[in-house]
């Protein structure tokens, strides 16, 4: 079985959704980190945080997640 049918068995189940929001809210915080009114980020702070936000989103996309919103919505 590869990675991506693996995937697509789980895409069905709330718990897979559950896993996949908790992701997503994670990479809603790091977005929340460049609007903190706190002292103004370092060029390495920066870097941290984008490399985390893309790392969210890469699983978010491998995942399917608005597909697998969509379809639990419909359970």
């Amino acid at each position: 079985m590869t990675l991506q049918e693996a995937l697509t068995d789980l895409k069905g189940y709330k718990s897979f959704l559950i896993y996949l929001e908790s992701i997503h809210h994670a990479r809603e915080s790091a977005i929340g980190c460049f609007t903190f009114a706190g002292p103004p980020l370092t060029t390495e702070q920066i870097h941290q945080i984008t490399g985390s936000i893309a790392a969210y989103d890469e699983v978010l996309r491998e995942c399917d997640y608005e597909t697998v919103k969509k379809l639990n919505l419909e359970l």
